[in-house]
């Protein structure tokens, strides 16, 4: 069998849940980055944990950087673009695209993001 027609046959990706960081190192209302590819952010806020792609879709830059807000939202910091961190919704252009959201749980302290999904839009 040649490998594009075992590809083809594959069988679909498993979850792929990984631990990030513990809890306690995201800072309340803070965020850090997941080193995979695309970049992943991580956002505390409270009790609640979301992921996001890191990558502003309006200007490449780190949202991990931006200013992470109590009602759930992130700031990018270079051109002001707000998105919400439940939904990746853009809330405030000069952006456009909504963020891509990922799964996200938290197990006797420690932060796993499932990056195999993609719950909303495209990862790149």
């Amino acid at each position: 069998m040649k490998d594009s027609e075992s590809s083809m046959n594959a069988a679909p990706l498993p979850d792929e849940w990984r631990p990030v960081c513990r809890l306690d190192e995201i800072a309340d209302n803070g965020a850090l980055v997941v080193a995979v590819e695309p970049p992943i952010a991580v956002y505390r806020v409270g009790d609640a944990v979301f992921a996001t792609a890191d990558t502003c879709t309006h200007a490449t830059f780190s949202l991990a950087d931006g200013y992470v807000d109590e009602d759930c939202t992130v700031e990018c910091e270079l051109h002001g673009a707000i998105f919400c961190l439940k939904t990746g919704k853009v809330l405030r252009g000069p952006a456009s695209v909504d963020l891509a959201t990922y799964p996200v749980k938290v197990e006797k302290n420690v932060v796993y993001v499932n990056i195999a999904p993609c719950v909303n839009g495209d990862p790149y």
